[in-house]
Order: C-alpha cells, then structure tokens, then sequence
C-alpha cells in the first residue's frame, strides 16, 4: 500500500463524504417510499468486516448504499423504514468504526471572552493611533457577529446578543 500526501488526501475527503451522507440522513424524517433492506445492507458490511477485518471494502459498500438512500432522500422517496436505517447507521458507522460525524465544540466562553477583549485592545491601539478605519472595521464586524461594543468613560464593554 502506498502512503502519500494525495492518499492521505483521499481518505480524508472519503471520510467526510461518507460523514456527510450520514448526516444527511440521519436528519431525514418518516418517508413513505419504498423500504430499504436494512438486514441486506448490515449482512454485506458484516461479511466484508469478517472478510479479515477488510473496512476499506466495508466502507466501499457503505458508502455506494448510503449515495443510493441519500438520493432517495433528495428525490422525495424517504424509505419508509428511516429509523430503522439510523439506528443501523448509529450502531455500525458509530459503534463499530466510530466515524460518526462529530459537531465542532463551540469555543467556551471563557475562550470567547478573551478572544473579543482581545479584539477591543487592538481596536483602542488602532484608535489611539489614530486608525480609524482599522477601529471602525473591528468593531463593525463585531457587530454583525452581534457582539455590541459601548465605549465609556471606564472603557470599552461588550454585550453578546443572542
């Protein structure tokens, strides 16, 4: 097997191809469209993981049946059996391979705190020396991240808005 950059590559955009179908129809609702054979999909990865643990094969027939039931999706033909789907989907591509797609954790807010004082300490140097446009930028890109900066008499303060 080779190692490369460009195999590197592949594999990481295979693997967030593969998380975004699985998004995708995990947030599918109830479908009236034909049911999926969930039993056939489970027995053809099964024999492919007990083929000596082959998950490039595994996930090569994953892949090609979760197009096939994301396009039935997309066309409006929701499988009937969706749930039943997710919840194969949740115990095998999350319990077994545990490439379940994972949502970026937010920054905490102690995080996010420094991040905008931070920001306000740029803004006062650029408008001490007198760089207005630079001040002015900050604090209006702050302000479509509805984050209010108020200058006062002991500072600047901001409040995020929700």
């Amino acid at each position: 097997t080779d190692f490369s950059e460009d195999a590197l590559s592949g594999a990481e955009n295979g693997l967030r191809n593969l998380q975004d179908m699985v998004k995708d129809i995990d947030k599918a609702n109830e479908g009236s469209g034909e049911a999926y054979d969930v039993n056939g999909l489970k027995k053809a990865v099964e024999s492919k993981m007990n083929d000596d643990f082959n998950t490039a094969q595994t996930i090569a027939v994953l892949f090609e049946e979760l197009k096939e039931i994301r396009k039935q999706i997309n066309d409006g033909k929701t499988p009937e059996n969706i749930d039943g789907i997710k919840a194969f989907l949740r115990d095998f591509v999350d319990g077994v391979l545990g490439l379940w797609p994972r949502e970026k954790a937010a920054p905490s807010q102690d995080k996010t705190q420094k991040l905008v004082e931070l920001l306000i300490d740029l803004r006062n140097k650029a408008r001490a020396d007198r760089n207005f446009e630079l001040s002015d930028m900050v604090r209006n890109q702050l302000n479509e991240m509805d984050i209010k900066l108020m200058d006062g008499p002991e500072g600047t303060k901001f409040k995020i808005e929700k």
